[in-house]
């Protein structure tokens, strides 16, 4: 029970991981593409470097397609398993520790993309700053939607790797298992009484035949 709940827990960690840094990607997109067009008002410097965008969601996708894909290898033991937190205050904390990770995956994008000639993430124009109220509504908008498509691929891949082994379940016979134990173990046995015999030639082969006795000769000595 309790190694089931710390599975549980830690795959809420990674798709809580998962969550954070595409949330990041995509409210950083649409936060600057926003201020860009002038939808959010003036103020903001122009922002158009997008340089960590792409590799912050391609590191969100191998996450979770890596946690996809241990659900569903371990859906067998992975009895009663629910992607939704145990509790109201279990959910808040998740809710809040994704939030502030994707603020913090924001402010490394933007301080990474001013090697590129980018606003700063700390920097009095940009727009993080400057449009503070828009790009933390963008943020949580996006974590919550994020969100919601990681549990339900969490759940699909769940659902697969549970239909994937009632299928080889049922097609294995029963007497497969013990079948090929039964003749694994023969060949074992059938393999030790060779090599018995195989060393018993080995040793023979070492001994020296008994000297041939001559038979006393029927004839007088003279």
């Amino acid at each position: 029970m309790l190694a089931s709940r710390a599975a549980a827990g830690s795959i809420r960690l990674w798709a809580a991981a998962a969550t954070a840094l595409a949330a990041a990607a995509a409210a950083d997109v649409l936060t600057e593409f926003l201020s860009n067009t002038g939808l959010l008002g003036g103020g903001a410097v122009r922002d158009v470097h997008q340089e960590a965008v792409v590799p912050v969601a391609l590191l969100a996708a191998i996450v979770l397609l890596s946690l996809a894909l241990a659900v569903a290898l371990g859906a067998r033991r992975a009895s009663g398993f629910s992607s939704a937190p145990r509790s109201h205050s279990e959910a808040f904390c998740l809710a809040a520790g994704t939030f502030v990770a994707t603020l913090a995956v924001v402010s490394l994008m933007e301080g990474y993309e001013t090697r590129f000639g980018g606003a700063g993430a700390f920097d009095a124009r940009a727009v993080f700053l400057v449009h503070a109220p828009a790009a933390l509504a963008a943020c949580a908008a996006v974590a919550t939607l994020v969100n919601r498509l990681v549990a339900f691929s969490l759940r699909a891949a769940l659902a697969a790797g549970r239909a994937v082994a009632h299928v080889l379940v049922r097609a294995i016979p029963a007497g497969s298992a013990s079948g090929i134990a039964s003749a694994a173990a023969a060949a074992a046995f059938g393999m030790r009484t060779l090599r018995r015999e195989f060393l018993l030639a080995l040793r023979a082969r070492g001994l020296r035949a008994p000297p041939s006795r001559r038979p006393y000769s029927l004839q007088p000595h003279s």
